[in-house]
């Protein structure tokens, strides 16, 4: 899963602005298989073609307005290197405290939905 959310985080940074995140939705599969996530790319007004190119490249369902929040356990606000790059990675299945553990081990920031 790292190597998926690595390839997304590097489309991310060729867009920048604000505006709808544009989501990535592995919920009901991807290339490793079905994952209980959503990857919300943060800041950008769209990246068009890429972004969702990228997700459906992946095996994922790409939101143009971003993931769901129904169902959601937590999220976890990432930036790449401290830039404006980065993202959520929304979580459906676990607990609250494993969605934070998990976020604080990548260095993100705990989001309730």
């Amino acid at each position: 899963m790292q190597g998926v959310l690595a390839v997304l985080i590097a489309v991310a940074a060729l867009g920048s602005g604000c505006g709808p995140a544009p989501g990535c939705d592995f919920r009901q599969g991807s290339s490793e298989g079905p994952k209980p996530t959503c990857k919300e790319a943060t800041g950008l007004v769209s990246l068009g073609p890429a972004y969702e190119g990228t997700c459906k490249a992946l095996g994922a369902a790409y939101l143009a307005t971003g993931c769901p929040r129904q169902g959601a356990i937590g999220g976890c606000q990432e930036s790449e290197g401290g830039g404006a790059a980065g993202g959520i990675t929304w979580t459906y299945a676990g607990t609250v405290d494993d969605v934070k553990a998990e976020c604080a081990r990548k260095g993100g920031t705990f989001l309730s939905p």
